[in-house]
Order: C-alpha cells, then structure tokens, then sequence
C-alpha cells in the first residue's frame, strides 16, 4: 500500500499508525511519502508501522533540489526483487567494477544501518548542516511549533476577511490561501 504523510492539498494527515497496523497483520508493504512532511512533522517509523519512507531533501529538510533518500525495513528489504539494476547493486566480488556480467548475478548486500529507525543520525560525516539542525531542535518540538502556527494563523484569518480554506485542525497541517480577486 502507498499513502502519503500530508496530501499536497488540501494537506490531509494520514492515519499511518492504524494503515501501519493493517499492513502488518496482512504482511502487506506499506511504503509512505514523506515529501510533504519530512522535517515539519514528526515520523516514528517503528511506531507507526511504516515500511519504507520515500523522502525528498529539499522541503522540510532544507535540503538540496532533486535528492532524497528511501528508508526501507530490513525484513522488507531482503524480500524484494529489484525491477531495475544499477551497478552498484550487483555483487560482482573481486572483479574490477566495470566488469559486465551475464545474466546471473548476485545483489550486492544491504549496507549496515548508519541511522536508528527512529533518529535522524548524530554522525557528523554522515547529515547536512540542516539535518544536524532538526535534530537539534527535535522533529517532536518542530511539528508542535509548525501545528502552532497553522493554529494561529487559521485563528487570525478567521476573525479577518482574509480568504483562506483549511480542513478540521486535527485533519489537515496546512492551509491554503485564496486570491482575493
């Protein structure tokens, strides 16, 4: 199953602890996007159930454009087939990495985990100055101050005329802002 943290828009919270439940008791792959939410709302990755996390950098994380990373459980991780092949998947042993292979092969192995499933890594060679900066801050205490002022701001437009449309608080962490044409 694939779902994601916050839809574009409207910004609608998925339940991902109930999906992440379901999914396991189903043995079903739940694989998450996180585009929307990585670096503004909190992701527990093992409390929630969630199998893979697809992440884009240059969101939440301040990151660069383009880049991204894919965290993937190890139990699901060592059950997939990949569909494509990129060179330094394949496991070509003492052969100079250039060498062509026929149609056997063997993958490469998973690489040891630099990161909890749950913490963004405290090795400095291994995160961005950003990334180093969340997790100072703590993703718990960044999702409670980005709710805060969601709340606020939906608060002063409220008593303002100034066009907004936003989803029931406990729904949505965004709003979405209307010309006033």
């Amino acid at each position: 199953m694939t779902v994601s943290t916050v839809t574009f828009a409207p910004g609608f919270r998925t339940d991902l602890a109930e999906l992440g439940r379901l999914c396991r008791e189903r043995d079903v792959l739940l694989l998450v996007d996180a585009a929307q939410s990585a670096g503004v709302l909190h992701t527990d990755v093992q409390r929630t159930g969630i199998d893979a996390l697809a992440v884009s950098t240059q969101k939440g994380l301040l990151g660069l454009y383009g880049m991204g990373f894919l965290y993937c459980r190890r139990a699901w991780a060592e059950r997939l087939e990949p569909a494509y092949l990129a060179r330094f998947g394949v496991d070509v042993g003492d052969a100079h990495e250039a060498t062509m292979g026929g149609l056997e092969y063997k993958l490469a192995p998973a690489p040891a985990a630099s990161t909890s499933a749950t913490t963004i890594s405290r090795r400095p060679r291994r995160r961005t100055r950003s990334m180093a900066e969340i997790a100072a801050l703590g993703t718990e205490n960044i999702e409670r101050h980005a709710v805060g002022l969601r709340t606020r701001s939906r608060g002063a437009c409220s008593r303002s005329a100034c066009p907004s449309r936003a989803a029931s608080p406990d729904r949505t962490s965004r709003i979405s802002w209307r010309s006033a044409r």
